[in-house]
């Protein structure tokens, strides 16, 4: 599993996070905690393409809390291209880059934890992150 990037919006309680579960060049793993409730489905698209794709997911409860894991896989896509979703009732546009087909350069990414508890670091993590996009060939 690889964590690819992670927002957090407190006025709609949801956290949506990345993995490469399979094939990192072809295939992409959405997950959403949220706990307003919905559909598990989002929109995607290449970036730049005009026409949005649907794809449905499961969700799941999380145990002693009011909140669900909501997930879907996106395959068949494009190695090397940045991707963008919206999740269903959310405006929010995300983006992901699959895995380039060679690796002429190392793959670069940053990784956290546990950010949702500590405004400060939480903070932190995104000005990392915004600083990581500007020099990073992979960043979408």
């Amino acid at each position: 599993m690889l964590l690819l990037c992670m927002t957090w919006d407190a006025a709609k309680a949801q956290t949506v996070y990345l993995e490469w579960v399979d094939d990192p060049l072809e295939s992409i793993v959405v997950n959403w905690i949220d706990d307003a409730g919905g559909e598990s489905s989002l929109d995607f698209r290449r970036v730049g393409s005009g026409s949005w794709s649907s794809e449905d997911g499961d969700s799941r409860s999380i145990p002693g809390a009011s909140q669900r894991v909501y997930t879907v896989s996106l395959d068949d896509l494009s190695p090397g291209q940045a991707y963008e979703f919206r999740i269903e009732g959310d405006n929010e546009i995300y983006k992901f880059r699959t895995a380039p087909e060679d690796l002429d350069e190392p793959i670069r990414f940053i990784v956290g934890g546990d950010l949702l508890d500590n405004e400060n670091i939480r903070n932190d993590f995104e000005n990392a992150k915004k600083d990581f996009d500007k020099v990073s060939k992979h960043a979408a």
